[in-house]
C-alpha cells in the first residue's frame, strides 16, 4: 500500500510539474503572438522573403555609397596635397639698417614643397615686390637668407 501512495506522489508532483511547464509555454506562445501582431502591423502585408530582398538591396546600395565615398575622400585629399598648408611670414630690414622691418618674405607651400615666395623689400624710394616659384622644393631663382627660411617645412 505504501508504494501506492509512493507512486501516486510521484505522479501528482509530475502533473504539478508539467502544469507549470505548460503554463510558462502559453506566456512564451503569447509574446510571441504580440510580438507577431507588432510585425504585422509595421509590415503589413509584405513576406518575409520580400523583406529580405528589400534588406540586401538597401545592403548593396549602402555598400556601393560607401565605395562613393571612400573615392571622393580619396579625391579630396589628393586635391588637399596640392593645397597651400604651410604659411610663413618673415619681416626684416632689407637695407641692413637697424631701421623699423618693413621688409617681408611670405612662403607659401603645400605637402609636395610647391608653392610661392612673395618678397616685398621696403626702400625709401618704394616697395618693390618679387615672386619667386618652388617646385618640389627647388627654387627658380636663388633665394636669400629670409626667402629660405619660409620655405623650410617642420
Amino acid at each position: 500500500m505504501t508504494i501506492i501512495y509512493i507512486l501516486v506522489a510521484v505522479l501528482f508532483i509530475l502533473i504539478v510539474v508539467n502544469l507549470a511547464l505548460i503554463l510558462l509555454l502559453y506566456s512564451k506562445i503569447a509574446n510571441i503572438r504580440q510580438n507577431q501582431a507588432v510585425l504585422n502591423k509595421k509590415f503589413a502585408n509584405e513576406s518575409v522573403e520580400d523583406l529580405l530582398m528589400k534588406n540586401f538591396e538597401r545592403q548593396a546600395e549602402l555598400g556601393r555609397d560607401v565605395a562613393k565615398y571612400k573615392n571622393d575622400v580619396f579625391i579630396l585629399q589628393e586635391k588637399q596635397r596640392k593645397n597651400f598648408d604651410s604659411v610663413k611670414l618673415v619681416r626684416y630690414s632689407a637695407s641692413g639698417d637697424n631701421d623699423a622691418k618693413l621688409s617681408f618674405s611670405l612662403g607659401l607651400t603645400n605637402e609636395a614643397e610647391d608653392g610661392i615666395v612673395l618678397t616685398g623689400l621696403y626702400y625709401r624710394n618704394g616697395v618693390n615686390l618679387y615672386i619667386k616659384h618652388i617646385e618640389e622644393g627647388i627654387p627658380d631663382m636663388e633665394l636669400s637668407e629670409e626667402e629660405q627660411k619660409v620655405i623650410i617645412r617642420k
